[in-house]
């Protein structure tokens, strides 16, 4: 999922950013930036959701894929110390492009599968995993290199672009007469969503919990080579992070098929709050490694779970989602 492998970029960037690019600039204003850009991935969730409900779907999928990976291509352009430059393209172009791209794909998933869907989800967001493994490496390795930042940026961009080719080529949605058939699938307003007090506690949780859940996302790899650890293992910090998210995404939507997505989320999100905690103790790389695991397994699991939660929320209390 580009919406998730997108996050792993962050710790790589803010590292980059913090050390060499954007040093005349402290290290909370440059986070604003992919803060921005996660910011605006979530908050046009509902103008998303309702134009997929349009039948744009396709529409969401390759407008947002262009705008993204144009606005990748254009982080390549920018210069040291211009701040505004990193912002509108990462924060603002590829914010955007993310919010159209993240809420159908899962969505479309959960139209195919009624049986086990939440362990489908769980599949569809490993592929988050696999492709953070990758990508922090390679971006690490080209813009820390001597190749430099623009040209390791490029790379990463021209690799995402034909995997978002290939993907919006394999992706088809329902046709309309079998979701027409289907008696579960109406339309609900928007207005009826907002007076569902358990729906709207859950949504309000749900900012409670990512106003800290992303620290490590951010700052892990800084935080690492701060406090002494060799850089060139700090570089895999974000690698071993989304190793454990691969088991987090599958293990835990598999039990959640069998015994509910909120009785595996609730735990999930208490111990990914402590692990967020223990990074605070890291005083060697083997701590390191240690929490990047713990963290990516736990946060994994919080990632994907509510996503089966929220799309079995509205599918089973008939909602088109």
């Amino acid at each position: 999922m580009l919406a998730t492998c997108n996050l792993a970029f962050q710790s790589v960037f803010q590292d980059f950013y913090v050390r060499e690019f954007l040093t005349n600039e402290t290290p909370s204003k440059i986070a604003w930036i992919g803060s921005f850009e996660i910011a605006l991935q979530y908050l046009f969730g509902i103008p998303v959701g309702m134009a997929f409900d349009a039948g744009y779907f396709h529409h969401l999928m390759i407008g947002g894929s262009m705008l993204y990976c144009f606005s990748l291509f254009m982080v390549s352009l920018a210069r040291p110390g211009q701040y505004y430059q990193i912002f509108l393209a990462q924060g603002v172009g590829m914010g955007l492009g993310l919010a159209m791209t993240f809420l159908p794909p899962i969505t479309v998933v959960a139209h195919h599968f009624k049986r086990r869907r939440s362990f489908a989800i769980g599949i569809l967001t490993s592929g988050a995993s696999i492709g953070g493994l990758v990508f922090p490496i390679m971006l690490n390795k080209l813009i820390f290199g001597p190749q430099g930042f623009a040209l390791g940026v490029r790379a990463t961009a021209g690799t995402i672009t034909g995997l978002m080719i290939i993907g919006n080529m394999l992706m088809r949605t329902r046709t309309q007469s079998t979701r027409a058939e289907d008696a579960e699938m109406v339309r609900v307003p928007v207005k009826t969503l907002l007076m569902d007090i358990p729906y709207m506690v859950f949504v309000f949780s749900g900012v409670l919990l990512t106003l800290g859940i992303y620290y490590p996302i951010f700052y892990l790899q800084l935080f690492s080579v701060k406090h002494g650890i060799n850089a060139n293992l700090a570089f895999y910090v974000v690698s071993f992070m989304n190793t454990g998210g691969l088991f987090g995404r599958l293990i835990p939507n598999f039990l959640a098929d069998k015994i509910g997505s909120y009785n595996v989320l609730m735990p999930a999100s208490f111990v990914c709050a402590v692990v967020v905690f223990s990074i605070l103790g890291i005083r060697n790389a083997a701590g390191a490694i240690i929490v990047a695991l713990l963290y990516g397994a736990m946060n994994g699991t919080r990632q994907s779970t509510p996503l089966s939660a929220e799309v079995c929320v509205g599918l089973y209390d008939g909602v088109a989602t």
